[in-house]
Order: C-alpha cells, then structure tokens, then sequence
C-alpha cells in the first residue's frame, strides 16, 4: 500500500511550511512515528512524523521548499511512504 503524506496543518494561523532538512531519505525503513523531516513555519519549528512503517519511496519536495498546510489551498505532496501492515 502507498500513502502520500502531506504538510499537515498544525494552527489555524500555520498555512506554510518550508523544508528544512529530510531526516529520513529516499529508500530507507521507517516505522511509525519516526521523524522523516523538519519544517519551520512563521510561527514554530517541527518535526514531521511517519504515520505508518514502511519505506519512504521518493521525496517530492526539495529542501528549502515551501508548501501549503491549509486544505483549502493546493498542495504539493510531501513524500510517499509504501506502508507494510504488521
């Protein structure tokens, strides 16, 4: 199963985010709540958990990259992570 992770939105008033450093790259095993990358917004830094185990397949957004974390605005997508059930 793939799963497209997208910049979550953390506050109201948080509607970017930007890329600071990926943590987890392309290829490597994660489990759930691991920290795939970290993102700093106008109001706080983050760290952006895995929500499932699996592989992070590709990175879709490059470090330095800002997207949209309101759901009403469009996206670009975060990663795709291929999810193992246990």
């Amino acid at each position: 199963m793939e799963l497209i992770v997208t910049m979550p939105q953390a506050a109201k008033a948080v509607v970017e985010g930007t890329t600071l450093v990926w943590v987890t790259q392309a290829g490597e095993h994660v489990s759930a709540g691991d920290i795939l990358v970290e993102i700093w917004t106008d109001v706080f830094d983050a760290e952006i958990p895995s929500p499932t185990a699996g592989v992070l397949n590709e990175i879709l957004v490059p470090i330095g990259t800002t997207v949209a974390s309101r759901p009403s605005r469009p996206s670009r997508q975060w990663r795709r992570v291929e999810g193992r059930d246990r």
